[in-house]
């Protein structure tokens, strides 16, 4: 599969924060680091990496909760380049 700059900066910065399985953040604290102007295109970015099971969500609080899907993460690491 063909993924952009921003899926890869996304899965990558998770990734990093090691926010994988059951330790997940904020939908919102997940736009931060990008352009205010980005911000429809990085929405919809983690919306379709949601639809393709790399990153699962959660309601936690009133508030979606997002986190890498841990039974994918050799995939993830391969789309990212560890």
């Amino acid at each position: 599969m063909d993924y952009n700059e921003i899926e890869i900066t996304i899965l990558r910065k998770l990734y990093n924060n090691r926010i994988i399985g059951s330790k997940h953040t904020e939908f919102s604290s997940a736009l931060r680091g990008f352009k205010r102007s980005d911000a429809g295109d990085v929405k919809k970015c983690i919306e379709k990496l949601i639809k393709k099971r790399l990153i699962l969500q959660s309601k936690k609080s009133g508030e979606i909760h997002i986190s890498l899907n841990h039974k994918r993460i050799g995939e993830i690491r391969a789309i990212i380049g560890i």
